[in-house]
């Protein structure tokens, strides 16, 4: 995760808290209804939990975007390629691995001719 990524979430819950603010303010500015300490205390836990999230945020900011590059060098890496090799337990192998030696070893495609003859003896 991008260090821009982590500001970006941290003005946003800024700006949620800036407008739940601003609601708390207009609440004072006019009469009291019925209906205002219950709406106000809903406003300020929301203001509350804004808060503490901003805080959660700020404090994993510095892990979040270690975690982040560490996962972006991970996925940059080439993928490694498991090789299974067949061991034969009857001849030694070759110190040295010479075109002749790779040609002997090579799978040979079988002829279309050559199969149906093998099939019918």
């Amino acid at each position: 995760m991008l260090d821009e990524t982590v500001q970006s979430a941290i003005l946003q819950l800024q700006a949620q808290l800036t407008g739940i603010i601003g609601q708390m303010k207009d609440m004072a500015r006019r009469r009291t209804e019925p209906a205002d300490p219950q709406v106000l205390g809903n406003l300020a836990l929301q203001a509350a939990q804004i808060q503490g999230a901003i805080q959660a945020v700020t404090q994993l900011r510095q892990d979040l975007v270690e975690t982040g590059r560490d996962a972006l060098r991970l996925s940059e890496e080439p993928a490694s390629t498991t090789v299974e090799v067949q061991e034969e337990d009857d001849e030694e192998l070759p110190s040295v691995i010479t075109q002749e030696v790779l040609d002997s070893r090579r799978v040979k495609p079988r002829d279309a001719g050559t199969e149906e003859e093998s099939s019918e003896s």
